[in-house]
């Protein structure tokens, strides 16, 4: 697995050296969407956090690409949509910055969807935005360019990448205008890990897999695979641990809402991990009232309505943030510790024999099933869960 940003696509090193030439998206994959019309609201936020990030140089993680590698060719199975949007970052940037010259080092996307999809990512490369103002959209200039055919209005994957090339544009043109000529070099920040799928599941049966599915690979699942591979740094042992029982849990918070163990409940596991966590900050920072920034992280780990994950789940680079994972010379921070303390008390709440269930029952929550819908639990009875965890942990588990 490695991780990656899209300007070193081109040297890519997974297994062995690769140099990428080629993004192709195949004729079995979908439309471009995320620049769809009706797409305005997700395409607003995800360009809302990609800008927040370029403005300040933060890293962010887009989580998994899928893909196999045929010579130069990279062909994603699942990242497409991302890759896309990036590369109309890229292209879109450059142009503003007078760095065409580096965007045109970096891999050529391709669609092979339609005729006209390709045709015109091809003629997009080899003609830069002139002339761009304010007051002025990419689709304005596009549409009276001599390479522009009006077959194109027919495709929706050029129409989309059209609508987020004047998204991209409105965003970029609300920037400080004394900050300009540093975003694109902020472009590397945004990274994502490449997984090959070469020489196991053929491209073709991945990709009817997942869309039977109906969704992405879950925000659990990615955030799994992430702290294996931090683990795997300092804790082969831990990581081990960590992969093995996780799959566990998976199958256990499944049967806790179903009672079938076919499909993981992620959202569920996911959302008790979060407030494990919480515990575990407010541990590890004491008297956090009125601090700065403590109180904000914190806010961000509850989900109040100030913060940034109001209504969402929280990433995995959210979590290396709060907890400072990078930083792994500095004894403060300490992912090993941190994971320790997530599995010990995931561990006792599926423990049948837990004493804890009948402390529980003092609030009407006698039933593991009603502990197990997170997304809806009230924050009062979620805190008391977490002292009742907390307490069995000290007193019976062992210290932390």
């Amino acid at each position: 697995m490695k991780s990656s940003t899209f300007e070193n696509l081109t040297h890519l090193n997974i297994s062995q050296y690769v140099e990428i030439k080629n993004i192709v998206i195949p004729i079995i994959q979908r439309d471009y969407a995320q620049g769809r019309e009706n797409e305005v609201l997700r395409r607003n936020a995800f360009l809302t956090t990609i800008f927040n990030a370029l403005k300040v140089g933060k890293e962010i993680d887009l989580d998994f690409v899928y893909g196999e590698i045929k010579g130069n060719d990279f062909i994603p199975i699942d990242g497409q949509q991302r890759l896309t949007t990036i590369y109309l970052l890229y292209y879109y940037i450059a142009v503003r910055e007078n760095r065409y010259d580096d965007f045109g080092k970096l891999p050529k996307l391709t669609y092979r969807t339609r005729f006209t999809s390709k045709q015109f990512f091809d003629y997009l490369r080899d003609n830069k935005l002139v002339s761009i103002k304010v007051e002025q959209k990419p689709s304005d200039w596009i549409s009276r360019q001599p390479w522009y055919f009006s077959d194109y209005a027919k495709d929706h994957s050029v129409k989309a990448a059209i609508n987020m090339l004047d998204a991209i544009h409105k965003k970029y043109s609300e920037l400080p205008i004394e900050q300009n000529q540093r975003y694109y070099d902020n472009l590397s920040k945004i990274r994502f890990s490449i997984y090959p799928i070469n020489g196991g599941i053929s491209s073709d049966a991945l990709y009817v897999r997942m869309n039977a599915r109906g969704e992405q690979l879950s925000n659990f699942e990615n955030f799994k695979a992430k702290i294996e591979e931090k683990l795997r740094l300092t804790n082969n042992e831990l990581s081990d641990r960590f992969s093995t029982e996780s799959t566990v849990w998976q199958d256990e918070f499944w049967q806790i809402l179903k009672g079938k163990k076919e499909i993981p409940n992620d959202k569920n596991l996911y959302a008790f991990i979060r407030w494990m966590f919480v515990g575990l900050y407010i541990k590890l920072h004491n008297n956090i009232e009125n601090k700065t920034p403590e109180e904000e992280i914190l806010k961000n780990l509850i989900g109040t309505q100030d913060s940034e994950y109001y209504g969402k789940e929280i990433p995995y680079y959210s979590y290396e943030d709060c907890f400072g994972w990078a930083k792994l010379d500095d004894a403060k921070y300490d992912v090993n510790r941190d994971i320790n303390y997530i599995v010990k008390r995931i561990e006792l709440f599926l423990d049948t024999n837990c004493k804890y269930d009948i402390t529980i029952k003092r609030r009407n929550c006698s039933e593991k099933n009603e502990l197990a819908h997170f997304e809806k639990y009230f924050q009062p009875d979620i805190v008391w869960l977490i002292a009742i965890l907390e307490f069995y942990c000290t007193f019976f588990s062992g210290s932390d």
